[in-house]
């Protein structure tokens, strides 16, 4: 487990302990730094915790700090996308999803236009700032993910056993979880995402994001 993001839940938790394999950790962080969404995905390759067994492992964790979160007004970007990410993990599905989706439209989202590309290709450079080929197939991933969540928004309908809704559901975990490592392990990143940073609004970082590279995106 990435050292901040584990002081950072000691820090929330401080009775409580983590029980994350390393093993899988570390092989999900080499997927993910590789652009292989597709191999997180699939459990006979020995990610299915990832999956399925994410929230469950942070099922107390998680459901403490939701209720903490129902009690009390969130003003900034970074907490109210937490609360949707905490609240999906109890919630069962189409509503978990949903939920998911919703969390990283308030991470990225600026406008209520056009919120499938802002979503595909803020997030794509956010994950992948150095890799045009992976961040092609995050967007292309992300465009995916959200026509489904629009479909089940408008008409109720989905099939939760289908290929494609595993497969999106799974994306949709995985770019969640990527997205809060990257802002937790980031100092700059937390602040702006928190509203913090008074150089700089969260608003202004998203609509430059996609025209900055990877060392002065923060900045």
């Amino acid at each position: 487990m990435d050292h901040k993001i584990e002081e950072h839940l000691k820090t929330l938790y401080p009775n409580d302990s983590f029980s994350i394999r390393e093993e899988d950790e570390k092989q999900v962080t080499e997927h993910l730094e590789k652009g292989e969404v597709e191999k997180i995905m699939d459990p006979k390759l020995g990610t299915h915790w990832f999956i399925e067994g994410y929230g469950l492992a942070f099922a107390k964790e998680i459901d403490k700090l939701t209720q903490e979160l129902d009690r009390r007004v969130i003003n900034n970007r970074f907490g109210r996308a937490f609360q949707f990410f905490t609240d999906s993990i109890r919630l069962n599905d189409p509503h978990s999803y949903v939920g998911l989706a919703t969390c990283l439209e308030i991470l990225f989202c600026t406008d209520k236009s056009e919120i499938t590309n802002q979503l595909a290709l803020r997030i794509a450079w956010f994950l992948s700032p150095d890799d045009c080929e992976r961040r092609i197939k995050i967007s292309k991933q992300v465009k995916s993910c959200y026509d489904l969540r629009s479909r089940i928004v408008h008409t109720g309908k989905y099939v939760p056993d289908s290929d494609e809704f595993v497969a999106n559901k799974a994306a949709l975990q995985i770019f969640t979880r990527w997205a809060f490592k990257q802002i937790l392990s980031n100092n700059d990143f937390y602040d702006i995402f928190c509203d913090k940073d008074k150089t700089i609004r969260s608003d202004d970082f998203l609509e430059k994001l996609p025209f900055g590279n990877n060392q002065d995106r923060a900045k």
